[in-house]
C-alpha cells in the first residue's frame, strides 16, 4: 500500500508514518511467531509419526533431521521471545523514568514556589 501525504507543516505526517511503521513491525513479528509455532508443531507431529513407521533405519534418519530442524526453529522462537522481553523491560524503564521525571518536576515546582514565598517581603517589612 502506498500513501501520499500532502498537508501543511505540523499536521502529523511524520508521526503517522512512524506509527504505521511500528504497527506493521508489531504485526509482522506476531505473524512470524505464529508461523514458527505452527512449523514447530508440524515437526513434532512428523517426529511422532516417524516413530510408528515400519522401516526403522529410514525412520530414524528422517526423525533426526526433523529434530534438528525443530531445534533450529525453537532457537529462533526463543530469540524472538528474549527480544520481546527485552523490549518490554525497556518500555517499563521508560514508563518509570517518565513517572520519576514528572514527580521531580512537581517537587521542583513546589520547592520553587516555597522559595519564592520565602523571598517575598511582607507589607509590614517595608
Amino acid at each position: 500500500k502506498l500513501g501520499i501525504f500532502e498537508s501543511p507543516t505540523g499536521t502529523g505526517k511524520s508521526l503517522s508514518i512512524i506509527c504505521g511503521s511500528l504497527c506493521w513491525l508489531y504485526d509482522h513479528l506476531a505473524r512470524e511467531r505464529n508461523v514458527l509455532e505452527s512449523q514447530i508443531q508440524a515437526l513434532q507431529k512428523k517426529e511422532k509419526q516417524m516413530e510408528d513407521e515400519g522401516d526403522w533405519i529410514s525412520g530414524q534418519s528422517q526423525k533426526l533431521e526433523a529434530e534438528r530442524e525443530r531445534r533450529k526453529l525453537e532457537e529462533l522462537l526463543k530469540l524472538m521471545t528474549d527480544k520481546e522481553n527485552e523490549m518490554k523491560k525497556m518500555k517499563e524503564r521508560v514508563k518509570n523514568k517518565e513517572a520519576n521525571t514528572k514527580e521531580l518536576r512537581e517537587f521542583n515546582k513546589k520547592s520553587q514556589q516555597k522559595n519564592d514565598d520565602d523571598v517575598l517581603l511582607d507589607d509590614e517589612d517595608l
